[in-house]
């Protein structure tokens, strides 16, 4: 597999102290080093939309400019082209951020610290272009892999019966009902300290997509595997290299075909009023910290990687935590919609409509 890219200009990222063109720099790096992730996440996502080759001889990739007021780009560009037998495919995206905002946010903070600015000073991100000639292949870019994608029917997959939730059309989602109970239940009995667990799962071909969707790629999430070992405090969580290697081994036992395909963690839960009080101390489900951005990179590099978070939603119906399910969209994480699943026809009163009803912790084994 070859990468033929296209690149006639340099991209910088800037904290300013008011938005650009205005105010002055704080701090300017170049970000061509972080083009390769953008490269592996549009691939990525192409592919599980159904839209490029998973295995492919040649892929093109092009990056350009989206200016607003020259040097300033609201995002930059990419398109890619695989061509395979002849045949090619391809599809388009833009990024307005990318690592280079995770490591700006980080770079405040040492100005802050430092007392370059004063602390809660907000600064603002820029990124302009400057046109190069310089190679592109100076980037170093590799070929992106395909995620591992099998093949299987509804039937073989356990996809007996659809709950609540909805469907991305070109990137759809499916949780196991059990898994999303299990989970709200370990985020109630560790109240406000974090806890977690692996995620097995498994990425398939259906012979045809779901009503609603436009690609037979599927991901499943299939079960949680709670473990102590991953037990934190209040806003902190660390997870245990031990226990993610262990829940390999019993992804193998269980022999259904699933890996680890992620980790999930919980933000805390039980003030009392966490869905409905905006004084709850205890953070949000749908906020990504820095930390756990590290740690879905560091563990799970590949941009097809789903971080499931439980715990409180302003706004959520019911008093119990809801879950919600953040992917690689444009650079950062974004919460993506999904839907619940059973392996049985009919789950019928033993289903909670997700984040709706209180989570009665089973007493069903995890593991068959």
């Amino acid at each position: 597999m070859i990468v033929h890219a296209t690149l006639d200009h340099e991209f910088f990222s800037e904290l300013r102290t008011a938005p650009a063109p205005g105010g002055e720099a704080l701090h300017e790096e170049t970000i061509s080093g972080d083009l390769a992730d953008l490269l592996e996440e549009a691939y990525v996502r192409a592919v599980l939309a159904g839209l490029l080759h998973e295995e492919y001889e040649e892929l093109y990739a092009r990056f350009t400019p989206q200016f607003a007021v020259p040097p300033y780009v609201t995002a930059i560009g990419l398109e890619l082209e695989t061509r395979r037998a002849g045949e090619s495919a391809r599809s388009s995206t833009a990024f307005a951020s990318g690592r280079w905002a995770r490591r700006a946010e980080r770079r405040l903070a040492a100005l802050a610290e430092a007392g370059v600015v004063h602390e809660g000073t907000r600064a603002h991100l820029a990124l302009h272009a400057r046109r190069t000639g310089g190679a592109a292949e100076d980037l170093g870019l590799r070929a992106p892999m395909p995620p591992r994608i099998a093949q299987a029917t509804r039937e073989e997959c356990g996809l007996l019966s659809l709950g609540a939730g909805e469907l991305d059309p070109r990137r759809p989602v499916l949780v196991h009902e059990r898994m999303r109970a299990a989970i709200l239940s370990e985020t109630i009995a560790a109240g406000a300290n974090e806890t977690g667990g692996s995620v097995l799962g498994k990425i398939v071909r259906l012979p045809e997509p779901l009503a609603g969707t436009d690609t037979p790629i599927v991901t499943l999430l299939t079960a949680a595997l709670p473990d102590r070992r991953h037990a934190g405090a209040p806003g902190r969580l660390a997870y245990d290299p031990q226990a993610l290697v262990d829940a390999r081994e019993l992804a193998r036992l269980r022999g259904m075909g699933e890996s680890v395909l992620s980790a999930y963690h919980s933000h805390g839960w039980g003030c009392g009023k966490c869905n409905s009080d905006s004084r709850c101390p205890l953070p949000e489900a749908t906020l990504v910290s820095g930390d756990d951005y590290q740690v879905l990179e560091a563990l799970f590099p590949s941009k097809a990687a789903l971080l499931p978070i439980a715990g409180r939603r302003m706004g959520a119906a019911g008093t119990a935590p809801v879950l919600v399910i953040h992917a690689w969209v444009g650079g950062r994480t974004e919460q993506v919609t999904w839907r619940t699943y059973d392996d049985r026809v009919a789950a019928g009163h033993d289903r909670a409509e997700a984040g709706n009803d209180p989570v009665r912790p089973s007493e069903e084994a995890l593991l068959r």
